[in-house]
């Protein structure tokens, strides 16, 4: 219960991550923007995971706001979204 109070009482960035203005687009929540270039590596990664053989596409984010907890956070970016 108090790593539920600890997210809940912690700032979240509720973003919306995209390698393409037409898509494909992920929904993401992150603590600081460096998490999300780190979530952005780790997408770019999977992609030359699943075999694509084109250069590493860069995965950006396209919108993101600040929340007042993770929760909140997940509950804005699926109404972005």
């Amino acid at each position: 219960m108090s790593d539920t109070l600890s997210r809940n009482g912690t700032p979240y960035l509720a973003c919306i991550m995209a390698e393409t203005r037409g898509g494909p687009y992920y929904i993401a929540t992150a603590p600081t923007p460096q998490a999300l270039e780190i979530l952005g590596r780790t997408l770019r990664e999977r992609n030359g995971v699943r075999g694509e053989t084109e250069d590493p596409v860069a995965i950006l984010a396209v919108w993101y706001e600040e929340c007042e907890n993770e929760v909140a956070a997940l509950l804005r970016a699926a109404e972005i979204s």
